[in-house]
């Protein structure tokens, strides 16, 4: 068998493998995200998991309800259908399908107000099989959107 032949064949195999969930190594579920805000560390990250990113800022002046928007229009343009937006809660959720660098993802944006401050924490938990996934800034670019849409 030629050079050629072995690796259309390594690369067949795990794409089947990929696409039967052989070999899954974490699954992305929206029930595997904190259902509030209230009660996460804004000071510390979680790095434990494969398949679980995770980041912390803070921004000024900023309402609840406005920082609510821009994190739902955060997700959205990052492919993200927003399950849950409650600002009770301070909890924003969502989640994507297939994608070329992921089988799937959900995300959360959560927050804690202190005086004009407002922390904020993005989690986002991706579904990946064993072959792994590209490098990608899953939670940076979530909070660069959000930057962005506060102005």
């Amino acid at each position: 068998m030629s050079a050629l032949m072995k690796a259309v064949l390594a690369i067949s195999v795990l794409f089947v493998m990929g696409c039967a969930g052989v070999g899954t190594t974490t699954v992305a579920r929206l029930s595997d995200l904190p259902d509030s805000g209230n009660s996460l560390n804004y000071g510390a990250l979680t790095r434990s998991e494969t398949g679980h990113y995770e980041t912390n800022f803070s921004v000024s002046g900023v309402s609840d309800s406005r920082f609510h928007a821009a994190a739902r229009k955060a997700l959205e343009a990052n492919g993200y259908v927003v399950k849950a937006d409650n600002i009770g809660l301070r909890a924003t959720t969502g989640e994507r399908g297939l994608r070329l660098n992921t089988w799937g993802a959900v995300a959360g944006v959560y927050s804690k107000r202190t005086g004009d401050r407002l922390d904020a924490k993005v989690i986002v938990r991706i579904t990946q099989d064993a072959t792994g996934t590209l490098p990608e800034d899953f939670t940076g670019d979530i909070e660069r959107e959000i930057r962005k849409a506060l102005g």
